[in-house]
């Protein structure tokens, strides 16, 4: 009998110490149960509490004159389906010229956007910039306590944007036990903002971490002196005309918003955002941004970037680059594979949601997928408008 008892204690208390050292992760499984699926979701915005942003003076995008008159080829389409897309648009000259759909998604139905958050939260903190509310010198310190501290006090706004702060963070995706897998699943993000160290010094090189557009986020909380929706929501979803409701999620019901992630809108919604940087800052015909900050976060920073081995050329300040083909695009992109892509040229944006996505390709820095979904929105484009 004793060797029973000492059967179920040997494996029970495992189970027990995972629970009391990492709670998160029983949320993290009880969720994988739900979407038959490890790992976040892109429908799942109910499963934690939100806030939610009103459309408040909605206008539908134009259809351009080539309206889905091209389609996506029957291979376009088995690659798509192959990695479980579920819209793929392309706006061209200020218009809709394409949109396609799986069920359940549409053009309305609001879907996690992921680290694309993170252009949001950028763009934020160039309108914050432009009102005076904040500089790219401002220190963290100076707004937020715990960045006072002698390791983090020569932070600034700077450093959280171009990526090099030096904030020791794991990213690792697909790592239950990862910084970003207590931050999406957790339920205290200021308790680990306050508690982040640096492992080198700020403005050495990129790094790629979530955690610089949370600290962002909280920081123009205090600049601005209102909550990051209520912001996000006077200064970009009324000016751009949002359609539809979004959602951004919490970690908690009276806690943060989950700002490196999580915010929740349709695929015409996240195309709006991709046309403002195609247009410099400009939504019909009204300065929204200011274009030399658009100009500048899609640039790529000039440090070197580790993770590829060589100096980058691949990050901005919150935007993505990459040249296919010969053409300059910049992107934002989550972990499933939701992309906001501009080609300034073509005056063309793709925008990209789904399941899942390649993983990075340790030397490009990009997903592999990603120029599949470029490819796509380019030949409709020439096709339809064919120069």
């Amino acid at each position: 009998m004793q060797g029973i008892y000492l059967i179920l204690f040997l494996i029970f208390m495992p189970v027990l110490w995972l629970a009391v050292e990492y709670p998160y992760l029983l949320r993290s499984l009880k969720m994988a149960y739900r979407s038959r699926r490890l790992g976040p979701a892109i429908h799942e915005h109910q499963a934690f509490a939100n806030d939610v942003i009103q459309a408040t003076s909605p206008q539908s995008w134009s259809r351009h004159p080539e309206y889905n008159q091209v389609q996506l080829t029957d291979w376009q389409k088995t690659v798509q389906e192959s990695i479980g897309t579920t819209a793929l648009l392309v706006i061209r000259d200020g218009k809709l010229l394409h949109e396609t759909y799986w069920q359940p998604q549409d053009g309305h139905v609001p879907t996690n956007s992921f680290s694309v958050a993170k252009s949001y939260v950028g763009t934020l903190v160039g309108i914050a910039i432009e009102e005076g509310l904040l500089n790219w010198e401002t220190r963290v310190g100076d707004l937020l306590p715990s960045f006072a501290e002698p390791d983090k006090a020569s932070i600034n706004v700077w450093h959280l944007m171009s990526m090099s702060s030096g904030l020791k963070w794991i990213e690792s995706e697909g790592n239950p036990f990862s910084h970003n897998a207590r931050a999406y699943y957790g339920s205290d993000l200021r308790k680990m903002v306050d508690q982040l160290t640096v492992h080198q010094p700020p403005g050495e090189a990129v790094e790629y971490v979530s955690i610089n557009s949370q600290v962002l986020a909280l920081l123009l909380e205090e600049a601005t002196g209102r909550p990051l929706v209520t912001y996000l929501s006077e200064k970009l979803w009324t000016p751009l005309q949002a359609e539809d409701t979004a959602y951004w999620n919490k970690d908690r019901e009276d806690g943060v918003v989950k700002a490196f992630c999580c915010l929740y809108a349709s695929p015409l919604d996240f195309a709006r955002l991709g046309q403002l940087y195609l247009d410099d800052g400009k939504w019909n015909g009204k300065q929204i941004l200011s274009k030399a900050f658009v100009r500048r976060c899609t640039q790529a920073v000039d440090l070197p970037y580790p993770w590829v081995k060589r100096h980058n050329t691949i990050y901005g300040l919150h935007w993505w680059l990459v040249e296919h083909k010969g053409e300059k695009y910049f992107y934002a992109r989550g972990i499933r594979g939701q992309y906001i892509i501009v080609n300034r040229s073509e005056k063309m944006v793709i925008v990209r949601t789904g399941h899942k996505r390649n993983p990075v390709d340790s030397h490009l820095g990009h997903p592999p997928d990603l120029f599949d979904h470029i490819d796509a929105g380019m030949e409709i484009t020439l096709k339809s408008c064919p120069q």
